[in-house]
């Protein structure tokens, strides 16, 4: 049921829900976009690169989550009660990584055969969505230290 509610209350999927919005309301602006990504063989030659890498950060941020560097700061973590919260949005954040990056796969596979509004929407989709769930993933690695120690009382 938690996993569930973190899937579908993250800033990930908030992003993903406005990137559709703007497709659906002003969908020329897509269709420009689309266009120009179809045209620039560049482009699609690194298009899974980026959400990729992100991916990959994510993962190795979640090691970091999950297992502070200091062991007094792993006992109390692993004791706090609501640790398997944290767990399940580690996981989740993973997962929109990964799907963000098999995202990218099939618009670097298919792309100009899906239309130019289309390409431009799932471009954005992969490459924002991961970048989001990269930095959900970072800023909770930096976090949850400081938390620990100022709560903790760990000096």
């Amino acid at each position: 049921m938690w996993l569930l509610f973190a899937v579908f209350v993250s800033p990930e999927f908030l992003l993903s829900l406005i990137l559709y919005g703007f497709y659906f309301f002003f969908p020329s602006t897509f269709d420009v976009l689309g266009r120009h990504l179809v045209s620039d063989k560049e482009v699609w030659k690194y298009l899974p690169t980026l959400p990729s890498a992100l991916a990959a950060y994510a993962f190795s941020m979640s090691f970091k989550i999950r297992a502070p560097s200091k062991e007094r700061l792993r006992k109390i973590l692993y004791e706090w009660p609501l640790y398997n919260l944290l767990v399940d949005r580690v996981y989740v954040g993973i997962l929109y990584a990964v799907l963000c990056f098999v995202l990218s796969l099939f618009l670097w596979i298919l792309g100009e055969g899906l239309g130019s509004s289309i390409s431009a929407l799932l471009f954005l989709e992969a490459t924002a969505v991961s970048g989001v769930s990269a930095l959900t993933m970072h800023e909770a690695a930096q976090k949850l230290p400081e938390i620990l120690i100022k709560y903790c009382d760990l000096k």
